[in-house]
């Protein structure tokens, strides 16, 4: 909600705790409550984008911090339709930061229409499904990870200090059906 980002926008919450119900009155948060579980993984995540009403669409991850000028950043350096880094703040320890880089899939923003284009996520359940959707948009665009220095960077990743479970534990299978 802090974001600069001057467009319209929204956070789409996908809520399939048969259990709970959310609600949050604001108009710039949607959140959608299902009365059953969604799997695998990846279906979720491309049912959580179908819901979503807006041309872009930005990976955001709860447990991770976006600086406000972030989707204005994404949005301003979209080439091909995607934006992508590799680069990251990395929260080392409680308010430590070092530069890094790794995958991030969390700095993607793209439109819908080039999701729809390369194939969407793969509906897998393991942790590999977000190469797998960055190697089908690859496959549309071609490379397109860009390199941002420190100055230029908006995400920063929490993996050991934001106390939860994260879903590139769940180990490395090999997944590729972009080869």
């Amino acid at each position: 909600m802090r974001q600069d980002y001057p467009g319209p926008k929204e956070l789409v919450i996908l809520n399939d705790c048969v259990d709970q119900e959310l609600e949050f009155g604001h108009p710039e948060v949607r959140i959608i409550n299902l009365s059953q579980r969604i799997k695998p993984l990846g279906r979720k995540f491309n049912t959580n984008i179908d819901y979503c009403k807006f041309s872009i669409v930005a990976c955001w991850e709860d447990d991770d911090i976006y600086l406000p000028n972030h989707l204005s950043t994404a949005v301003k350096l979209m080439n091909n339709g995607v934006f992508h880094t590799g680069n990251a703040w990395y929260e080392e320890t409680s308010q430590q930061f070092i530069y890094t880089g790794n995958y991030y899939h969390a700095t993607h923003v793209f439109t819908k229409e080039l999701f729809e284009l390369a194939g969407k996520y793969p509906e897998i359940d393991n942790c590999t499904l977000d190469i797998g959707l960055m190697g089908r948009l690859q496959n549309v665009v071609g490379s397109y990870t860009q390199t941002l220095s420190a100055e230029q960077l908006t995400y920063i990743y929490r993996w050991g200090t934001a106390n939860c479970y994260h879903g590139s534990g769940w180990g490395t299978l090999p997944y590729r059906d972009w080869e």
